[in-house]
């Protein structure tokens, strides 16, 4: 297919935009930079999603979208701000993809829907491992704008019928920032909590993101796309506790190398399998 990546030069943009050339897709790639070492064979365009023109302008002979680009976690720009230019490039790209009838929309959310990253007041999970099925309890833009972004992708497949679905990762992790995340461990076993544990190989998520755009049986819902274990040396059983004291013995069977989130939904309907563990790197 004719594909536009939007934050195509991001860091999870760059590995997405190579995966699907590699699978024989044509990639426009939509950022407001151009990325430092472009991929030979993509054409690349600059814009800012808020631009609706500019959006339908790139859409208008495109087959599918993927939806990256937002602005990734709050406290570099005021909130409302990071709100606004989230909400509405994921509006923006989502309503000329509708209008222009295109076959596929695969938008990027986030852990972050769960509310527990950028939390304001302590709270806990309702269980676990988590699935898409988890509750969303944002007290933050970011997340919020995360929820309000599926919302908006959910709106257009009930009003139209294209499939559209979205990815939700969990701490990314990039393939030469390992040393960095197996210090962080190193030095607080249960420094990744916040994410439930999870995380995601940039490029096991960018298969996701190909798994998503190609599988034509997905075509509304949220995925999680993350490793199979915990980001923790320790089972769940014993970390859990822990970060959540009060989560009674809501953990106790997590006694493995499961992670606090689960993937199932995404192997099951995607086909998809997590191909990097941190116990590579260890």
């Amino acid at each position: 297919m004719k594909v536009v990546v939007t934050g195509g030069s991001g860091g999870i943009g760059r590995y997405v935009v190579r995966e699907l050339l590699q699978h024989g897709h044509e990639v426009v790639s939509f950022d407001r930079v151009r990325p430092p070492e472009p991929e030979p064979g993509v054409h690349y365009r600059l814009g800012d999603h808020e631009d609706e023109g500019t959006v339908f302008e790139l859409l208008a002979p495109a087959e599918a979208v993927v939806h990256l680009s937002a602005i990734p976690a709050p406290g570099t720009h005021a909130n409302a701000f990071v709100f606004r230019t989230n909400v509405m490039g994921t509006y923006n790209v989502c309503e000329a993809a509708a209008t222009l009838g295109l076959k596929k929309i695969v938008a990027t959310s986030s852990i972050n829907v769960l509310g527990m990253g950028f939390r304001y007041r302590d709270f806990s999970p309702h269980y676990l491992p988590v699935d898409e099925e988890h509750p969303d309890l944002p007290q933050d833009p970011y997340g919020l704008s995360k929820v309000v972004g599926e919302d908006i992708v959910d709106m257009v497949h009930r009003r139209t019928g294209i499939p559209a679905v979205s990815i939700r990762p969990s701490h990314v992790v990039m393939p030469e920032t390992w040393p960095d995340r197996m210090a962080a461990m190193k030095a607080d076993f249960n420094v990744y909590f916040r994410g439930i544990w999870g995380y995601s190989d940039v490029r096991d998520l960018a298969v996701g993101f190909r798994l998503a755009l190609e599988t034509e049986s997905a075509v509304q819902g949220a995925y999680y796309i993350v490793a199979d274990d915990a980001f923790c040396p320790a089972p769940l059983a014993e970390a859990a506790p822990l970060a959540f004291p009060d989560i009674g013995d809501m953990a106790a069977h997590l006694t493995g190398t499961e992670s606090g989130i689960t993937n199932a939904k995404a192997k099951r309907e995607l086909g998809f399998e997590a191909q990097y563990s941190w116990r590579d790197f260890a």
